[in-house]
């Protein structure tokens, strides 16, 4: 897992792996369990396909680095989640001249 600082106010997690359906559970379980540990200070927590990427408010007096370590062990020791069955969304259209 690679932690690294996007600006002053976010810290990026990275997995290593496979994109695929066991990188989503983790990926899923990561973001829950940061959003349950750190909801006070974390703003906005924003799961991708490999990554993790948490906001904080800026003027919480923990470093950036602090809370990159705080992240670091949340990750260890998160479990992974169940990831949603993928559903069928059809959006109608129209084309008109």
């Amino acid at each position: 897992m690679i932690v690294s600082r996007l600006g002053d106010t976010a810290v990026v997690l990275t997995l290593e792996g496979a994109i695929d359906a066991a990188m989503a559970g983790r990926v899923t379980g990561i973001a829950a369990a940061v959003r349950r540990d750190l909801n006070a200070e974390a703003i906005d927590v924003i799961p991708a396909f490999r990554t993790v990427t948490v906001v904080f408010a800026e003027n919480r007096p923990t470093s950036l680095d602090a809370r990159a370590e705080s992240l670091r062990k949340i990750a260890s020791s998160a479990e992974a989640e169940a990831v949603p069955a993928a559903r069928q969304v059809e959006l109608p259209v129209c084309y008109e001249p």
